[in-house]
């Protein structure tokens, strides 16, 4: 029996709160206020990463990165070619 990849999902849809925790709000509470992107970028941003075919289990498959946790950063952007934010 196969194991079935969860795509097109993030890490809040398939952690539980603690894993999640220990993450995604961990990496968030260590970025200084100054590099953190607004709450409403970061909801954007991962909207568009929710619809792109490379993710997979919460991670970008063109770069590896944790969406949720690169979605952080204001000086971030989506990989080449697609930079789809």
């Amino acid at each position: 029996m196969s194991e079935t990849r969860c795509r097109r999902c993030l890490l809040r849809d398939t952690l539980d709160a603690a894993a999640y925790e220990q993450i995604v709000e961990r990496a968030k509470r260590a970025l200084p206020e100054s590099v953190r992107a607004p709450e409403e970028t970061v909801e954007k941003r991962l909207s568009l990463c929710r619809a792109c075919e490379h993710l997979q289990d919460g991670a970008c498959m063109r770069c590896g990165c944790l969406v949720e946790v690169r979605a952080l950063r204001r000086d971030m952007h989506c990989p080449p070619p697609l930079r789809l934010w």
